[in-house]
């Protein structure tokens, strides 16, 4: 088996955290903008709790 060194490793790691970040950051100002904006529809409720809970 083919062994890895510690520091390409640490790249690989750096760059997974950055692109999770950037995508958590997406996710978060799409329900920021979903939470504000004002549905009085029962499927839009449950659509939105879905969504939260996904993106948490």
């Amino acid at each position: 088996m083919l062994e890895l060194e510690p520091e390409y490793l640490n790249k690989i790691a750096n760059q997974l955290i950055v692109i999770s970040s950037l995508l958590s950051g997406f996710s978060i100002a799409v329900m920021a903008n979903i939470l504000v904006s004002n549905t009085e529809k029962r499927i839009s409720n449950h659509i939105l709790k879905v969504t939260t809970v996904a993106a948490a």
